[in-house]
């Protein structure tokens, strides 16, 4: 009987020291469910943008889904906090980041977007940006190529490889990605969200050049 209490006692504690300390760290709980993450404490819902959308940055852990996964703040190209009240995201793991919006807002196709600028970038542990295009004719051709590109199979390996990610003012929390592969024969975009290929020979060069001198 003493073994059988003791037993008790020390599952009790236990369950006591997990209780304590998910109180202390006092973030709020998602779960997923029916296709959204919902909070646990008012019920408001956010549902996953699209692939190829992302988050410009990842800020600060400030809940969990489903007991196992965190949840963070975005940041804005400018690296400032965006409400939490709108925007949430996963850690960062380049096109399969996954990233939350609250339920009301409306987030259009990628095509739709009124894009201001384009980041030349190399995927890391995060993106690293090696330029910037504010040429609107340029990313409003960019991007169409994106939307318009065929279904292809390429086998080559690239002889380089970077992304492109979008950015609008009209939502500064987030940016449209597609792959821009350069081989020996041209240039490419890659767009996962259609899983398709376009054409870019020489659209970009000007913009390649001076970041691969950098990286030498």
């Amino acid at each position: 009987m003493k073994k059988i209490t003791s037993a008790i006692l020390i599952i009790s504690m236990l369950l006591c020291g997990v209780i304590l300390s998910s109180c202390e760290e006092g973030f709020e709980e998602f779960t997923y469910n029916d296709g959204r993450i919902v909070s646990e404490d008012d019920g408001r819902a956010y549902i996953p943008a699209p692939m190829g959308f992302q988050p410009c940055g990842v800020g600060e852990k400030c809940a969990l889904r489903d007991g196992a996964f965190d949840l963070y703040e975005v940041l804005d190209a400018d690296g400032n906090a965006v409400s939490t009240d709108d925007w949430l995201t996963e850690e960062y793991a380049g096109a399969a980041t996954s990233v939350y919006y609250r339920e009301g807002i409306t987030l259009p196709a990628y095509y739709e977007i009124d894009y201001d600028e384009c980041y030349l970038c190399e995927e890391k542990s995060t993106y690293i940006k090696f330029a910037t295009i504010d040429d609107k004719e340029l990313i409003d051709t960019l991007i169409g190529k994106a939307a318009g590109g065929a279904s292809a199979v390429i086998l080559d390996d690239p002889t380089a490889s970077y992304t492109l990610k979008f950015h609008s003012k009209d939502f500064p929390a987030i940016l449209y990605s597609v792959d821009y592969l350069v081989f020996e024969y041209g240039a490419y975009l890659f767009n996962r969200t259609d899983r398709t290929y376009a054409d870019v020979a020489g659209l970009l060069d000007d913009y390649v050049a001076p970041a691969e001198t950098e990286t030498q």
